[in-house]
């Protein structure tokens, strides 16, 4: 089950900071949910998740080589740039194990 993106938007509220994490398919559910309940979002990013190609170099290497036991998730877009940087030459089934700090990471892997 999925959590609804906003669970209270303050009555009377018509301005709402939404802060962004660069994932647009989640930014724009928010977005979504903001405006459903009358507000008017507008976003505001903290920081972007984007890949750090060198050491996504070696994480590919040292997978494909079978030297790491485990993998943690921090979020959703390291999935994904770990899986980029496989480009399909790896599976993620059982070995390595992987460790996330949330559900949403372990769904994308």
């Amino acid at each position: 089950m999925e959590a609804e993106p906003l669970h209270v938007l303050a009555e009377g509220a018509a301005k709402v900071a939404a802060q962004g994490h660069g994932d647009a398919q989640v930014d724009d559910r928010l977005a979504q949910a903001i405006r459903e309940r009358g507000g008017e979002p507008e976003e505001v990013i903290a920081y972007r998740t984007s890949p750090a190609r060198e050491s996504l170099a070696r994480a590919r290497e040292m997978l494909l080589s079978d030297r790491i036991d485990v993998i943690t998730f921090t979020s959703s877009a390291t999935v994904t740039n770990l899986l980029a940087a496989l480009d399909g030459k790896f599976s993620l089934n059982g070995r390595p194990r992987i460790a996330s700090i949330g559900p949403k990471p372990l769904v994308r892997a």
